[in-house]
């Protein structure tokens, strides 16, 4: 119960007391309700005047059972000093602080002391802080706080000591890459730059530094810089794919700029002469294209696909994936007679998605028939699931496929199930 109250007065503070902004908090929900199940060892009953000491695995100090005039007292001294820190004014605030160690959100003070006292002298007491405040959100923030001061004054090694694998984040990895550089093991710091290289967006510039030196020293293949183009431009970073094309040949520049214009205009996918020199090797940024066009216009995806079919040499499973896409977004985009036309051209190449994006579709138009003959197209699984059991029997009752009696049994079936459609 004691526990309960110091954590809950941290949340009722934490709200009207800001941290440093550029300080991300993160700590699950979980770790902070974990304190109500802490095991105390023993429990001493304070005397009006003694304080309460409760002896636990995280050391969490009890509230201090003081007379209501010495609480009153104590809120009067905690509000001074959180103004005399605004302020700057720190030795007023050393001598309020000797007065508050007890009390509950003493360490909000101490954390907003330090964070303004990021120094190596204050080493000591920032890491009593640490150690002490380890189970609240302060703890991270300060750590963080910390490292970032450490990187920003050139403290490397002091750096290294205090940088571990719990601290999250690729800004701190970064630091501690650059930090092995500085103090003369660069080698063994450019061997990590590349899996933080290759990523889909772009990091942050605390690891500008070791990216230059790690380009600078030979290390990016302009295969690299294709291969993280293209995850950029998959994840829709068309920013930072553009960005890419520096680094690579004039060539390959032209192909990606290519590949980036279809990503952002695939309509121009019309032009199919531009495209007609294609290897497999390059034939993604037409199926990419495609995708994106699906979504787009649908309609006129389904009208150019089969050319690009006759021209370019695709393997069954990539003309069966956009054939797929296609169907689907005819339907999501309430195409029914091309997307019953596409059904018929390509009645082997179906998945679940396309089917169901077709018996939606029939449903928003009152198709019955549509539905009745799309669901016996769905895999046994999927025909299963209580949507599409119960839309399966109110069209049967519609148009009279099936005995009542059948259908009637069927929908007493799924009224036993707890789902929102029984």
């Amino acid at each position: 119960m004691l526990t309960t109250v110091i954590v809950i007065l941290f949340a009722i503070h934490a709200v009207a007391t800001p941290i440093d902004s550029s300080i991300a908090i993160n700590i699950p929900i979980s770790e902070i309700y974990t304190l109500n199940t802490i095991p105390a060892e023993t429990i001493v009953k304070p005397s009006s005047t003694e304080t309460s000491i409760v002896k636990t695995n995280s050391k969490v100090k009890a509230t201090p059972d003081l007379p209501k005039q010495d609480w009153q007292q104590a809120r009067l001294d905690y509000q001074q000093a959180r103004k005399v820190l605004a302020k700057g004014d720190f030795g007023h605030y050393l001598t309020l602080r000797d007065n508050l160690t007890d009390y509950p959100l003493y360490p909000y003070l101490e954390y907003e002391y330090l964070r303004q006292h990021l120094t190596k002298s204050n080493t000591p007491q920032i890491k009593q802080f640490l150690h002490t405040w380890s189970y609240t959100p302060l703890a991270s923030a300060l750590k963080y706080g910390w490292l970032r001061e450490l990187a920003k004054s050139g403290q490397w090694q002091h750096y290294l000591d205090n940088f571990d694998g719990h601290i999250n984040g690729t800004e701190f990895q970064c630091y501690a890459l650059w930090a092995q550089h500085k103090l003369g093991l660069t080698e063994d710091a450019l061997n990590y730059v590349a899996e933080l290289w290759l990523v889909n967006h772009s990091q942050p510039d605390a690891c500008n530094s070791i990216f230059d030196l790690w380009i600078k020293k030979g290390n990016l293949t302009e295969a690299m810089a294709w291969q993280r183009f293209e995850i950029a431009l998959s994840a829709g970073n068309t920013k930072l794919a553009r960005y890419l094309t520096r680094f690579m040949s004039n060539k390959h520049q032209r192909l990606a700029k290519l590949a980036w214009e279809i990503y952002i205009y695939p309509q121009r996918l019309e032009s199919m002469a531009r495209f007609e020199s294609f290897n497999s090797e390059h034939q993604h940024v037409i199926l990419r294209g495609f995708k994106r066009l699906a979504r787009k216009d649908s309609l006129l995806a389904y009208q150019l696909w089969p050319g690009y079919q006759k021209t370019q040499h695709f393997q069954p499973s990539q003309i069966s994936l956009i054939n797929r896409q296609i169907m689907q977004w005819l339907a999501n985009q309430d195409n029914s007679a091309t997307y019953q036309d596409a059904l018929q051209r390509s009645p082997n190449q179906t998945d679940d998605n396309s089917i169901e994006a077709g018996i939606r579709l029939a449903i928003r138009q009152q198709d019955w028939s549509l539905i009745i003959s799309l669901t016996a197209l769905l895999s046994a699984d999927t025909q299963s699931s209580t949507r599409n059991q119960y839309w399966l029997a109110r069209a049967q009752l519609e148009t009279n496929s099936s005995s009542v009696q059948e259908v009637y049994k069927n929908l007493q079936k799924l009224s036993q199930q707890r789902d929102y459609y029984s």
